[in-house]
């Protein structure tokens, strides 16, 4: 059995493989580690290095009345300009790992005081980056600004839980950011929605829940066919 994070992938394995058996599993994030904090709005942040480009958020960043962290090691801002509101670090000292910041120090220090979450990513279409950024943020009460992806299946429009800004677009960032900003009332809202949504499906019980029905059945299967001979 092959269990999927995205429709696109469940369909792709379907049509190529149809023999094989294969699900699609929702991805969750932690509602006990990942919780709303003060949400205090002091700064726009954004982490992570799997499929990014920070290069328009950087762009925009001049244009932006906020303070911006990065907490990615600076190796991967590829020598960009950093404006004067740009603040990075906290990111893996050899830029390979993640040991640079632990993930309680992560949610107290960012998630729990961000006014947004950016989730700036390249414009790969199949892949699903920025998922498990995108549910923490959720979790968190956290709207999200992020580059429109084709892979996963959460739609910030639909849900209303952030908003969408075309691949590499730098006047789509500064335009984005400052509807948050200018909007303090429906950007919460935009939070609690997702902080619901993950509350009611997105999270690590149901996604417990899900794998063990899927292995139960596989184990079942397994088990009969062992009777069987």
């Amino acid at each position: 059995m092959l269990l999927c994070l995205t429709r696109r992938a469940d369909e792709a394995y379907r049509n190529e493989m149809p023999w094989l058996r294969v699900a699609q599993l929702d991805w969750g994030a932690d509602l006990e580690q990942f919780r709303p904090g003060r949400r205090d709005g002091r700064f726009f942040f954004a982490c992570g290095k799997t499929n990014r480009d920070y290069s328009p958020v950087l762009q925009a960043a001049e244009s932006i009345p906020a303070p911006i962290h990065l907490v990615v090691h600076s190796a991967y801002l590829q020598g960009k300009d950093i404006a004067s509101n740009v603040h990075v670090g906290h990111g893996s000292p050899d830029g390979m790992t993640d040991r640079g910041i632990s993930y309680p120090e992560l949610i107290s220090r960012y998630y729990h005081h961000a006014i947004a979450l950016l989730i700036p990513l390249k414009p790969i279409q199949d892949d699903t980056a920025g998922m498990t950024n995108l549910l923490e943020a959720m979790a968190c009460g956290l709207p999200v600004i992020m580059t429109k992806s084709g892979a996963l299946d959460l739609n910030l429009d639909q849900a209303g839980v952030g908003l969408y800004v075309e691949p590499g677009d730098e006047n789509g960032w500064q335009m984005a950011c400052n509807w948050i900003l200018e909007h303090p009332d429906q950007a919460r809202q935009m939070g609690d929605r997702g902080r619901k949504l993950v509350e009611n499906h997105f999270n690590t019980q149901r996604l417990g829940s899900d794998l063990a029905i899927h292995f139960r059945r596989l184990l079942g299967d397994s088990f009969r066919r062992v009777d069987a001979k």
